[in-house]
């Protein structure tokens, strides 16, 4: 009998098995990329956000600033001065500056900070100061903007005219100033004018602060993205753009947050609005970041499902085998020609275990059917030879006993004898002894075929016959 049929049914069935639990591993790992994804994603969503606010909180130190310079004795004389101030106001303006020098230490996070005056020509910073604002501007300042091309009195007019009409942040393409004895550029800046908090803006002063690119760059990305990420800044007021920084996408101020942008190279945006600054900040992070942190990941999950594919694979091998050798086992314990396919194509373990339980129990019927047969001809021998020589022996009794229940007083024994062909009628002429006896009121024991033609008649009898 073929059993490779069986073995593949093993095969497949504990293949089926594992191969369920494998896909469970499978859903789990997919859940677990999806949340380290999640959590990457995550992690430089929260160091943006917290850079945003470090801004905001840094916007909140210049307006504290402002507060505290207008309220310096100094600084607020040079803001009522005229123009023609004798140059003995230098020790004033020399004082203004030291005084923002030091509130400069507030917020490292504000490169240059300075202050123009409406009815004078003073020049205050956290660098340097000058009585004359127009030379100054030439030498130690310059600033690149569209708006206000012409020169100091442009620039200055620019930016009255902003904060008069109560605009917040400016736009800088490119400034060039002096400051802590060094000279630093910067481009895309920001400048804040420092009176968001202002109901009404003062005519007579204005205190300008400098955001650099470079610093929000810093502060919202994290070092390892930087290079490849972009930073859009928006003033929510005008709808114009504050800064710009890296490959930025068409239509970024329209943009989701969470959204992925790009053609070329794909960001996944951080979308930052606040109406309290007026401004909104739209940061690209680069979906190329989220890959590269990825692939680690891919590779263990990689490794990990190959190894349970193969551990299945292993499994279902050693597993079914197993259970085949078992069932061979069981298989050579039952006698040859027990277990055989009692179907064409029968190949289930269970059907031919159950086919050769079937037999035997079969078998076993017949060995009981034979083993009465055989006892019926033992007690056949014993009658027989119980009538013919009689009872003589304590175990000749004790067999008659147990075959008829009670001991004869007195019996005979009367032999047919029937004449050769009549074995076809045997049996009916044995019938129609019992019944002739019977019908004389004969009593008989019992009776026994002896012999080929001879039934032997155990009669008792009455002590007067």
């Amino acid at each position: 009998m073929k059993l490779s049929r069986i073995v593949l049914t093993y095969m497949f069935k504990y293949f089926c098995g594992f191969l369920a639990v494998f896909f469970c591993s499978v859903a789990v790992s997919a859940t677990a990329k999806r949340s380290i994804e999640e959590y990457i994603v995550e992690r430089a969503r929260t160091y943006a956000e917290t850079g945003i606010q470090s801004i905001g909180e840094a916007v909140e130190k210049m307006d504290l600033i402002r507060q505290l310079m207008i309220k310096e004795s100094n600084f607020h004389d040079l803001a009522g001065r005229v123009s023609d101030v004798p140059r003995r106001e230098v020790i004033a303006l020399t004082a203004s500056n030291q005084m923002l020098q030091e509130f400069g230490y507030m917020a490292d996070y504000i490169p240059y900070m300075f202050a123009l005056f409406r009815e004078n020509d003073f020049f205050v910073s956290n660098g340097q100061c000058s009585l004359d604002f127009k030379n100054y501007y030439s030498n130690f300042l310059q600033v690149e903007l569209a708006e206000a091309e012409g020169g100091a009195d442009s620039f200055k007019k620019y930016l009255f005219e902003n904060a008069g009409n109560n605009t917040h942040f400016l736009k800088i393409d490119s400034m060039l100033f002096y400051c802590s004895g060094k000279q630093d550029q910067m481009r895309d800046a920001i400048l804040y004018l420092g009176n968001r908090t202002q109901t009404e803006f003062s005519p007579q002063y204005l205190l300008c602060f400098v955001m650099d690119q470079r610093e929000l760059v810093q502060y919202i990305f994290m070092p390892e993205i930087a290079e490849s990420s972009f930073l859009y800044v928006e003033d929510l007021n005008t709808g114009k753009e504050l800064t710009s920084y890296g490959d930025v996408p068409e239509n970024t101020g329209s943009f989701a947050d969470g959204s992925i942008v790009g053609e070329d190279g794909r960001y996944f945006t951080i979308v930052n609005t606040d109406n309290d600054m007026g401004w909104k900040i739209v940061a690209g992070v680069p979906e190329a970041y989220l890959k590269g942190q990825m692939k680690a990941v891919d590779v263990l999950i990689a490794l990990y499902l190959w190894g349970g594919l193969l551990a299945v694979l292993l499994l279902t091998l050693c597993y079914s085998l197993g259970r085949y050798k078992g069932f061979r086992k069981v298989l050579a314990t039952f006698p040859q020609g027990d277990v055989r396919p009692s179907k064409i194509g029968q190949f289930s373990d269970y059907e031919l275990l159950s086919d050769g339980v079937k037999r035997l129990k079969e078998r076993g019927a017949d060995y009981y059917r034979q083993l009465g047969e055989l006892k019926l001809q033992n007690q056949a021998i014993l009658l027989e030879s119980l009538m013919v020589g009689g009872i003589r022996t304590i175990q000749e009794q004790e067999a008659f006993l147990a075959y008829f229940g009670r001991m004869p007083e007195f019996y005979c024994v009367a032999v047919v004898q029937m004449a050769p062909g009549a074995e076809e009628s045997f049996e009916e002429i044995t019938l129609s002894m019992q019944s002739f006896l019977r019908a004389a009121n004969i009593r008989i024991w019992g009776s026994v075929h002896s012999g080929a033609l001879n039934e032997l008649f155990l009669i008792e009898c009455l002590p007067d016959q």
